[in-house]
Formats: C-alpha cells, structure tokens, sequence
C-alpha cells in the first residue's frame, strides 16, 4: 500500500470514528448533559449537539470523498453496478451508510429542531432520541462490515 492509499485510508478511518464516537456520546452522556443543561437554566446541550452537528456533517463528506477514492482504488468504480452485485458485504455497508445519512438528516433538520423549539411536546423529544438511537446501531453495523470487508469478506 502506497503512502497516498493509506493516508486516505486513515482519513476515512478518523472520519468514521469522529461520527460513530460522537453518536456514542451522545448516547451514553446525552440524557445527563441535557437534564443538567435544564437545572442550570443553560444552553451547554443545544451547543454541543449544534457543535457535533456540524463536525459530524463535515465527517460524512470525508466518508464519502474518502470512500469513493477507496472504491476506486480497488478498482470498484469502473464496474460498480456490477461491483454492488458481486459484493454482498460491500452492498449491505452502503445500503446502511445510505440509511444513516437519511436517518441522521431527518434527526438534524427535522426531528431535533422541532424537539427544540417544542420542549414540552416530549414526542418530539423521543423521536430524536429514538433516531439517534438507530443510527448508532447503523454505525456499529457498517464498522463491523467494513471489518468483514478489510479481512477479505466480499
């Protein structure tokens, strides 16, 4: 592997641990951090989550920039109607990075606005933790595919 070919590699690898780590947090300390936001009267939440909004967006551009350079330089994208069709492992990891993207669209501009501007609709509340909640278990399937992938499961 050429020094380029592994710079893109760990690129793609930051980026995908940036969002999967970050929607790991949020998870695991979101609750805390939002009804202790609540207690002292602050906005400490709405700017982490608007923080890790933004940070998460910029690591999905890197995924897909650095994904498609990966594909191609495996020689996947000259065929890749034919690449998706031979490689089930690879179809199931874009098919689900495809849903994390929907998914995680729907909680940052639909979802989480609404469960912001409507703190006491609590449906609203639950749906984006409901999301938030399916796009770590769609995180922790692609990493597991894109191990599948790296040790030779096509």
């Amino acid at each position: 592997m050429d020094a380029q070919r592994a710079f893109v590699l760990w690129l793609h690898m930051v980026a995908a641990a940036t969002w999967i780590g970050g929607i790991i947090f949020f998870a695991a300390a979101g609750r805390r951090l939002r009804a202790l936001a609540r207690l002292e009267g602050s906005n400490a939440f709405r700017v982490a989550a608007r923080v890790f909004r933004d940070l998460s967006w910029i690591a999905v551009a890197v995924l897909l920039v650095t994904g498609a350079a990966n594909l191609h330089a495996l020689g996947f994208l000259q065929d890749f109607p034919r690449t998706i069709w031979d490689h089930e492992w690879l179809r199931w990891k874009l098919l689900l990075v495809a849903a994390m993207i929907v998914v995680k669209a729907l909680h940052d501009f639909v979802i989480g606005p609404r469960a912001a501007s409507n703190p006491g609709l609590r449906a609203w509340f639950r749906a984006a933790t409901v999301a938030g909640w399916l796009n770590l278990v769609l995180g922790l399937a692609v990493f597991y595919l894109a191990l599948r992938i790296a040790r030779g499961a096509w």
